[in-house]
């Protein structure tokens, strides 16, 4: 006799009209709850359409997703959150489940793209560079690799004289990871750092 080892899960696949009313959310709750209480064991995905803005709603601990494929923050292009964003939002961190949307590396990708689409590119003066330019250490700083920067400091140590703890930098919100990463950047580019920067 063999056995054949089964991956067991559930997806739920969920469409909200843009017109439903707030019963739909009360009952999208108690019915994912039930489930979700009902097979305890099984992993859960749930998918579709909710018709509802997020914003950046949702971030999550470096340590929840450290060695996957996703990050802790959710890179969204639209800012705004609505009423029907707001519920959604508490009713899955309620149940325990953490929105996908904005987390991948093809939902990065997107960015990038759209950031250069919209952005001139950089300029870079190498007319002060004497030497080879490297191919990868010379390239632009990512947003990931900030972020990851930051995640790999200690909690609990000093600030500097800004008073600005890593705690505070790791729970920035998205949009000010990309003011970080613009700001990392420019002084690359610059090859000038602020004097404040060397104060201990």
């Amino acid at each position: 006799m063999t056995s054949k080892s089964k991956f067991v899960f559930i997806i739920c696949l969920v469409y909200f009209k843009p017109t439903s009313e707030d019963e739909v959310f009360e009952l999208f709750s108690s019915t994912i709850n039930s489930i979700k209480n009902r097979f305890s064991q099984v992993p859960f995905i749930i998918g579709g359409d909710f018709n509802s803005r997020v914003a950046d709603l949702n971030q999550c601990s470096f340590e929840l997703v450290q060695d996957t494929n996703i990050y802790c923050y959710r890179n969204n292009l639209d800012l705004v959150c609505n009423k029907r964003g707001k519920s959604l939002v508490d009713i899955l961190e309620e149940l325990g489940f953490l929105l996908l949307n904005g987390r991948t590396k093809s939902d990065v990708v997107g960015w990038e793209q759209f950031f250069n689409s919209n952005f001139p590119e950089r300029v870079v003066n190498n007319s002060m560079f004497f030497g080879v330019s490297h191919p990868i250490l010379d390239q632009p700083f990512s947003e990931v690799e900030v972020l990851n920067a930051i995640h790999r400091k200690s909690n609990g140590k000093s600030p500097g004289v800004d008073g600005l703890t890593y705690e505070c930098f790791k729970n920035l919100p998205v949009n000010w990871l990309l003011y970080l990463v613009t700001l990392y950047n420019k002084v690359f580019d610059c090859e000038s750092v602020p004097g404040d920067w060397s104060k201990v």
